[in-house]
This record gives structure tokens, sequence and C-alpha cells, in this order.
């Protein structure tokens, strides 16, 4: 006697449900673009977040260093504008420039000065 009826002690297998296949396609291609755009807006987050470092030492500094150290970058400025015959000494007065600017203390005469007469147009 043939019974319809399923065995009690056997389950009817369920299958499994799957994602849609066109989703893990779509996620598989678009993993690579999201790893790069990720890197990108790490990459760029840090240089900026390192722009800003210099300053952030110099403000760091106690007011009593920061005030000599800022005293002596504009002494040293003020010679750059002497007339200058070295590249050596081109690449320094340039970096006291970008130091000096960095300082909170850096108004009008700074920023005059840090315009070195062979660089290009500073801030």
């Amino acid at each position: 006697m043939a019974s319809s009826a399923p065995h009690p002690y056997r389950y009817p297998t369920v299958p499994e449900p799957r994602p849609h296949p066109g989703w893990s396609k779509r996620l598989r291609r678009a993993a690579p673009w999201l790893l790069l755009c990720l890197a990108a807006f790490a990459g760029t987050s840090y240089w900026v977040w390192a722009q800003g470092a210099e300053r952030r030492a110099v403000a760091a500094l106690p007011s009593v260093e920061r005030r000599r150290l800022f005293s002596r970058t504009l002494e040293n400025l003020k010679a750059c504008h002497r007339p200058l015959n070295q590249d050596p000494l081109h690449r320094f007065c340039e970096e006291q420039a970008a130091l000096a600017l960095s300082f909170p203390e850096c108004g009008d005469e700074c920023r005059a000065l840090s315009r070195l007469p062979w660089s290009g147009p500073r801030r």
C-alpha cells in the first residue's frame, strides 16, 4: 500500500533562501571602486590634516619660545631681502617665509617680509 503522506521521521527539504544573483554580481564589480574611493578619501584627508601640522606645532610651543623663534625668523627674513647670489640661501629664505606665516603673531609686516623678491605670490 503506497501512501502519499510523508514519512513521519523525514522532513521535506526546504531550499535555503539565496540572495538575488544580480546583487552579488554588482557588489563584486563595485567593490574595487568603493575601495579606491575610500583610499582616495583617506589620502586626501591625511593630506589636508598634514598641511596644518607646522601651524599646530608652532602653536604648541610655549609662548616665550614661540616669541623668540618668531623674532629670529623675522630677522632672517629681513636678511633675505638683501641681494642674494646663492641658490641654497634662496631655499633657506623660502623656508623661513613659510615658517613665519605659520605663526599666529604674523601680522602685516611679517606677511610683507614673507613675500620674497624672487619667489611667486604668497598668502
